[in-house]
């Protein structure tokens, strides 16, 4: 594990090295159920380490980087469940799993569960014609045409979430033109239109790093009483003047594309919404349309300008996601050395609540300065399920993800 996630620019394709970049070495103890780790500096918080396994198998750079490309490897892995024999049906998007007689936990109460991937028609119609027993409806549409088939149960709760907009500075390289989007975005708005006719209110978050709900959170997004004369302000500061609808510098025109990838009508009202409010503010922009199976391709070579995106928050310490949205190294080279040098001070600080409020300091420090990643929502975790089935749905800090024995208790009433 630690060979693997020691450099986010080395042999390994991995995001970013965290808190194993600061390992010097890794050594047996007396048993197979001890290591003695040994830092080559401080580095908090400490229970960032080890927090997955891998599988020596993946000590090969070549099996890390492609060894799962149509093979899922569950020899590899662990947990109540293990994938059937053929079950891996990447043609049907199909996952059968069945459980896995190696677990040492509780064991499963099924004896079989089946995962497919879906775009949100297809999950319609197959919920509604009793082919899934769970789905979960992402948007008011989907809610509202989810919840009205008989039998059905809502498993509703918080989300660990934190979604909004990506500016992509590799595309959109003049930071006056992102701050004065962040400046500009009316993100009320935003998520009013997110969330009309689901069963939920918020109050609009600003941070990437904390939930609302947390001791550390603070709200960290640029404001203005007068959002669209801020974003001018920004603008012709730094040399654009308007000519006609829109700002222009140099003979080049202030533009952004809103790439969208979901065929929901409400996502698609989204984006025709925040593509107005750009032009609203000066700044060109048209959405591009694109089929959910290019996401993946787009976003992970940076093709993008203005996208949807959303992170999972699964811990309360906001640290090592300081690094990875505000480091020069792990966003695309926006960013600072002076943001660099808060960030590297950050990893040496013991005290817990002092180091998550040096985050926040300087989460606000790279929004206003660099802009790359606005926050309008957290929003709920709704699953629509069929009304016998229990312990599935909103699990919030029981996720299977992080409690693997969540899934041994999934299963049906009488």
């Amino acid at each position: 594990t630690w060979k693997t996630q020691q450099k986010a620019d080395g042999e390994y394709n991995i995001v970013t090295s965290d808190i194993y970049g600061y390992v010097e070495s890794v050594e047996a103890e007396e048993d197979n159920f001890h290591v003695k780790v040994t830092f080559s500096k401080p580095f908090y918080p400490l229970n960032a380490l080890f927090t997955f396994i891998l599988h020596p198998a993946l000590e090969d750079p070549k099996v890390f980087n492609e060894g799962f490309v149509d093979n899922l490897h569950p020899e590899w892995g662990c947990g109540p469940f293990t994938i059937k024999d053929g079950g891996f049906n990447s043609s049907e998007k199909t996952v059968t799993v069945v459980p896995n007689d190696k677990w040492w936990g509780d064991k499963p109460v099924l004896e079989k569960i089946i995962f497919r991937q879906m775009d949100e028609p297809a999950k319609k119609a197959a919920f509604k014609n009793d082919e899934i027993d769970a789905a979960a409806p992402g948007t008011a549409s989907a809610y509202s045409e989810f919840k009205a088939v008989a039998g059905t149960e809502l498993h509703k709760g918080v989300r660990l979430h934190v979604s909004g907009i990506d500016v992509n500075p590799r595309r959109v390289k003049d930071a006056a033109v992102r701050k004065a989007i962040f400046y500009g975005l009316d993100r009320e708005a935003l998520a009013k239109i997110r969330y009309q006719g689901l069963p939920y209110e918020e109050e609009i978050p600003g941070s990437m790093l904390h939930m609302p709900f947390s001791e550390y959170y603070a709200d960290s997004m640029p404001q203005a009483a007068d959002r669209k004369a801020a974003a001018a302000k920004i603008l012709e500061e730094a040399g654009y003047a308007k000519n006609s609808d829109f700002y222009e510098k140099d003979g080049k025109r202030a533009k952004v594309v809103v790439n969208n990838f979901s065929e929901d009508n409400t996502i698609k009202s989204l984006a025709r919404f925040l593509s107005q409010q750009l032009r609203d503010l000066g700044i060109e922009s048209d959405v591009d349309q694109q089929p959910v199976s290019n996401l993946g391709k787009v976003m992970s070579a940076k093709e993008h300008e203005l996208s949807f995106i959303g992170y999972s928050v699964s811990s309360n310490d906001g640290t090592e996601g300081t690094k990875q949205f505000y480091s020069r190294e792990d966003n695309d080279g926006a960013g600072s050395e002076e943001i660099d040098a808060m960030i590297e001070e950050l990893f040496s600080i013991e005290d817990a609540k002092e180091r998550n409020l040096k985050c926040n300091e300087i989460e606000k420090k790279h929004m206003e300065e660099f802009a790359t990643s606005s926050v309008f929502y957290n929003g709920p975790q709704i699953v629509c399920c069929q009304k016998n089935l229990a312990n599935y749905g909103a699990f919030l800090f029981d996720d299977p993800q992080y409690n693997p024995s969540a899934w041994s208790h999934i299963g049906f009433t009488n």
